[in-house]
């Protein structure tokens, strides 16, 4: 039996962020008869116990939680000023939380830990290689490049040079866990390219993944005038994503298309109008997809993958979209969904999806293919398993 400790920097349930949606799906399905799964947790103000219970029925034996520090605070602040860590070091680097991590380890007699993201990577080190145990970090990002793309495209002067420091420390801390790590895990090609040019080593890939047998593929072809965007306002892509579509893309459509924005913090970046529908919250998402003709992601910063790509595309929903974002999943300008490259092809394929939308039909039909073969989470837990006995057993 081989036992893993997967290490998250916030409680994977519910699902409510790419991030946690990963976490819990790799764990229910990478977790075998010959696999055990530990799990320790950051977690935030607003944490509510009661959801330990649906990550035991998946599966995974002892959970252990840790409350992370808290960002807006004095304390954090202050001691981010005297250091010469990043932020994100100051918030999660905590000698409490090591104790209790190499307790667990001995207790548990754990063979691999698996750190999920960057921000738990500062746990990475020989003392824990001594003690026998192998040690992955698993990237959903390359946190760092995010950061930087991110205040490369803000025209804040200001705000370039508060946080250009904080990017290069985070940069150094990020290159140092990817280097110390026995492998590292990426969730697209480019990223696992990254990695390799980084440290030497191959670096694993293991993307993303949805449920697609719950989600039947449907394609409409009645114009209903509405357009879909789905997203965490809490995540800077998204904010700049929705900002640059209402301003530049949106007035130059025809005015009785309506856009139709979810997720978390919505209200707070964008309020309802005459053309502009903000929920924060829905009770059947799906639901939402299928009012809509398509779906516009049109995202210029950030790595990984977007689930609500991957959803749109199982679902048979057309997706518009910029190329860098959407090409790293494997899908085909213009066969799996439709590539624009400004804000007047955004508004032209949108019009021309709403005159005709039977154009769409062998997009749909293509873009379900390529969720189906590459993105489920069954298909992917295999492969994470594999990655897990592999290293146990090399």
């Amino acid at each position: 039996m081989i036992k893993v400790l997967f290490v998250t920097y916030d409680f994977p349930y519910p699902l409510t962020s790419g991030g946690k949606n990963r976490a819990y799906n790799m764990m229910k399905f990478a977790k075998s008869s010959s696999v055990s799964i530990d799990l320790l947790s950051f977690v935030r103000e607003g944490f509510d116990p009661k959801d330990i219970d649906r990550i035991r029925k998946i599966g995974v034996s002892d959970i252990q939680v840790y409350k992370r520090r808290k960002l807006k605070s004095a304390l954090t602040l202050s001691k981010n000023m005297f250091s010469a860590g990043s932020i994100f070091k100051t918030l999660y680097y905590d000698k409490d939380f090591e104790k209790l991590l190499i307790e667990i380890i001995k207790k548990n007699n754990i063979d691999i830990v698996h750190f999920e993201s960057s921000y738990v990577g500062y746990y990475i080190s020989d003392k824990l290689r001594r003690m026998g145990v192998k040690q992955i970090l698993g990237t959903e990002n390359i946190e760092h490049l995010l950061y930087k793309e991110f205040l490369d495209n803000s025209k804040n002067i200001l705000k370039k040079s508060a946080l250009s420091y904080q990017v290069n420390r985070f940069k150094k801390e990020e290159h140092d866990m990817m280097e110390k790590a026995d492998i590292c895990i990426a969730v697209t090609k480019n990223e696992a390219d990254y990695i390799s040019e980084v440290t030497g080593k191959k670096s694993y890939l293991v993307e993303n993944a949805i449920s697609v047998k719950d989600l039947k593929f449907k394609f409409e072809d009645n114009v209903k005038h509405n357009i879909l965007f789905v997203g965490n306002f809490a995540y800077m892509p998204n904010i700049q994503a929705i900002n640059y579509f209402v301003g530049k893309v949106l007035p130059l459509l025809d005015h009785k298309i309506t856009l139709t924005i979810v997720g978390k913090r919505v209200r707070e970046i964008v309020p309802d109008s005459r053309q502009i529908i903000a929920l924060e919250y829905v009770d059947d998402l799906i639901e939402e997809y299928r009012k809509a003709d398509l779906m516009v992601f049109p995202i210029k910063i950030g790595g990984g993958t977007n689930y609500k790509v991957l959803e749109a595309m199982a679902l048979g929903i057309p997706v518009v979209a910029f190329p860098d974002k959407v090409n790293s999943i494997g899908a085909k300008e213009n066969i799996d969904y439709f590539k624009v490259v400004n804000e007047s092809e955004f508004a032209e394929k949108i019009e021309l999806i709403m005159k005709n939308k039977t154009i769409a039909t062998k997009i749909v039909e293509s873009a379900r293919r390529l969720v189906e073969e590459n993105y489920s989470w069954e298909v992917v837990g295999l492969k994470l398993s594999k990655v897990w006995k592999d290293l146990a057993n090399g």
